[in-house]
């Protein structure tokens, strides 16, 4: 016999099928703030930069202090280059402030 072909042709999509990206879910780009407290994956995130940017202990300190949003921004321009990573980091905090509009 033939092979049974449900009508309409197309297979329904496999368990596990990859659900829309997150950016589609926040037109502004930026995650929500995460849950505070242990687990919240914010911490994991900076925690991660920081040790993967080998930031000095005050420039870490400088972008725990910030909140969420700002963290977010400064984390998604990607790895800190150049001579002065502190600087650099600082002037990208500023700038990521700015673009928030905060002070």
């Amino acid at each position: 016999g033939m092979p049974f072909v449900p009508p309409g042709g197309a297979p329904p999509p496999p368990p596990g099928f990859p659900p829309p990206p997150m950016v589609a879910m926040f037109p502004g780009g930026l995650p929500p703030p995460p849950p505070h407290g242990p687990g919240g994956d914010a911490e994991v995130d900076v925690e991660e930069f920081i040790e993967e940017n080998f930031l000095e202990p005050g420039a870490a300190d400088r972008l725990r202090e910030e909140p969420w949003p700002v963290q977010a921004k400064v984390i998604a321009e990607g790895p800190v280059t150049g001579n002065n990573i502190t600087a650099v980091l600082i002037s990208r905090i500023k700038r990521s402030k700015a673009a928030l509009g905060m002070r």
